[in-house]
């Protein structure tokens, strides 16, 4: 997959950066995919989970989610303070304040 999309780019580039890991672009399986265009392009999702797992080859791979089950620790949080959609002028105010 091809990352055109600054914001997807941006979300993923944070949360492997947040965990120190690798993250190829176009490694997302369907269903990352699905939950982080969701979270980009629903108002009503306002809740992006990542967070580290393991795989066969002792690297770490990003596993996104819309809900933070109880007890679950090492995770990054991206949240909508409002009911807006993420769109690349949010994106970029959210990056600026940091």
């Amino acid at each position: 997959m091809v990352v055109a999309d600054k914001r997807r780019h941006l979300i993923v580039s944070t949360a492997g950066n947040f965990f120190c890991a690798s993250v190829q672009h176009d490694d997302e399986d369907i269903e990352d995919r699905e939950i982080l265009d969701r979270f980009l392009e629903q108002s009503s999702c306002r809740t992006l989970c990542a967070r580290p797992i393991d795989t066969d080859r002792n690297q770490v791979r990003l596993k996104l989610s819309t809900e933070l089950p109880a007890g679950t620790r090492n995770t990054l949080v991206f949240f909508k303070v409002e009911t807006l959609l993420c769109k690349r002028k949010n994106i970029l105010i959210m990056k600026i304040d940091e």
